[in-house]
């Protein structure tokens, strides 16, 4: 009997094998992910730190490059695409720029990145203005709205929950109580808003977007379901889904 080739054989990620690269003290986005990954894709993670400053992408992307490579090092197997999972590095660079860069790294994988995917999210549902809701301080939310408002998008409203002074409290974003994120979300929401957008990839958030849709009227999209949406897209994965909003429902 002849031998078969198995040199891409996976039986977890016979589709697709995704590489997310996420903060030290980030345990949400991975998980999301997981949820919403189908069968024959699979999940695989690396650290780099958080940046909130557009004067550290330099700095960002050092970290990143080596996170890339830890993915990979010694032998291990490429990835089909990697994908940044920090919302607040992914907005130290304009969305063309960053991934543009990622892809110089990325050794023939393809990218993605939060901030670049929110965009194509908004893109895709062709809206403009938006109501904005984070976990974190106002700075930090102000460095959200500048970089949303640089792409072409409007705030028409914001609000965030007041975590970031210190360590400690981003470590309590990932245990925000998903109907605290819910509030947020409807209290934010105003007339003028085309969607409502919930930043941060260590906020719970995937099992609130259907209920907020149905409440709200509008699109509702997140850090983590617009980054594994496009991250799908951009390694070829058209399937849709009912489950997550009607980002992963309808494009």
């Amino acid at each position: 009997m002849s031998k078969i080739d198995l040199t891409n054989y996976s039986p977890y990620s016979w589709r697709a094998k995704i590489g997310l690269v996420v903060p030290p003290g980030n345990t949400t986005n991975e998980s999301e992910f997981n949820l919403m990954s189908p069968d024959g894709v699979t999940i695989h993670t690396a650290r780099a730190d958080a940046y909130h400053d557009a004067s550290e992408s330099n700095a960002m992307m050092t970290d990143l490059k080596q996170a890339m490579s830890d993915l990979t090092a010694q032998g291990g197997t490429p990835m089909d695409i990697v994908a940044l999972g920090c919302t607040t590095s992914s907005m130290t660079l304009p969305a063309k720029e960053l991934i543009e860069g990622m892809q110089n790294i990325a050794e023939n994988m393809s990218v993605s990145a939060v901030g670049p995917s929110i965009i194509k999210a908004l893109d895709a549902f062709e809206i403009k203005k938006v109501a904005l809701g984070t976990p974190y301080t106002p700075v930090i939310t102000k460095y959200i709205e500048d970089y949303l408002t640089n792409h072409g998008y409007e705030i028409v409203n914001s609000d965030c929950l007041g975590y970031g002074e210190n360590v400690d409290e981003f470590r309590q974003i990932a245990r925000t109580p998903p109907e605290i994120t819910y509030r947020m979300a409807r209290s934010i929401d105003v007339p003028d808003a085309e969607a409502v957008l919930i930043v941060c990839t260590d906020l719970p958030t995937i099992n609130i977007i259907n209920k907020l849709e149905e409440a709200l009227g509008k699109p509702v999209i997140t850090s983590n379901q617009a980054s594994f949406w496009a991250t799908m897209r951009t390694v070829g994965l058209n399937e849709t889904t009912e489950q997550f909003g009607s980002l992963l429902a309808k494009h």
